[in-house]
């Protein structure tokens, strides 16, 4: 399978992939940290307010804001 790339003009994150690819990071903070750097600038998101609709409710129980 082949994956086709594009280039991208707007609504888009880059994030290195020293980061993607950090294995001492589980896969929630990976995630958590693409969430959080997809939010449009000066947004007032913590931690908590994004986990707290999380279908994974030991995320939003054990992270302090």
């Amino acid at each position: 399978m082949q994956i086709k790339r594009s280039s991208h003009t707007s609504a888009f994150v880059i994030i290195p992939n020293a980061i993607l690819q950090h294995y001492e990071l589980s896969l929630t903070a990976r995630g958590l940290l693409g969430l959080l750097l997809s939010q449009p600038e000066h947004t007032a998101e913590t931690v908590k307010s994004l986990t707290e609709d999380v279908a994974e409710p030991s995320l939003s129980d054990s992270h302090e804001t």
